[in-house]
């Protein structure tokens, strides 16, 4: 009887471990699009004046991230629903200030996670693994990206900070065609 116990335990920790997703704001990116706006909201964001302007697949919300007013872009699956991604927009005119902000953003992701550094930089920005380490196994949760472009819609620049849940991501992916990724610089460790 308690090996039936330990080994269905044991497969309740597995089914639990891997279903765990990359977190913003503490919040997981999953589940669908009602409920995570629901839960940002909660924080404090709101729809954007820019939601108007997205087709469907999109939800732009704007608040306080890093106590600067940004806005987000919650992309989420058409048919399930479920969100796999969120990207967070800061605007400026000047680019080094883009930069100087990328460079203390950067600076508070690596000291909340343990990372190590590789060779290898993409073109634009940077690319930043999660993962979560459980009893000495890698469980990939998914990326960060941290990047700048020009503003389209406005003279200035954008500082572009992408969180990626992979599982939902790969189910959004999975009757599309996979694009190409630049090597990631860092491999950041959750440690439960």
């Amino acid at each position: 009887m308690k090996k039936i116990l330990m080994v269905i335990f044991a497969m309740l920790m597995t089914v639990n471990v891997f279903s765990q997703h990359l977190k913003f704001m503490g919040v997981p990116i999953d589940g669908n699009i009602n409920s995570f706006a629901a839960k940002m909201a909660a924080k404090g964001f709101t729809i954007s004046p820019r939601n108007r302007y997205t087709g469907s697949g999109i939800r732009v919300m704007r608040g306080i991230f890093f106590d600067q007013s940004a806005d987000i872009w919650i992309s989420y699956n058409t048919t399930t629903k479920i969100v796999y991604s969120v990207l967070v927009q800061f605007y400026s005119e000047d680019r080094s200030v883009c930069e100087s902000f990328m460079k203390e953003i950067k600076g508070v992701i690596e000291d909340k996670y343990m990372y190590i550094p590789e060779t290898g930089k993409t073109k634009s920005g940077n690319d930043i693994d999660i993962y979560l380490i459980v009893n000495d196994e890698k469980i990939y949760l998914g990326q960060i990206y941290i990047g700048i472009s020009e503003a389209t819609d406005y003279f200035g620049y954008y500082l572009n900070l992408t969180y990626e849940d992979f599982q939902n991501s790969e189910k959004n992916n999975s009757k599309k065609i996979t694009t190409y990724r630049p090597q990631r610089p860092y491999k950041l460790m959750i440690f439960s």
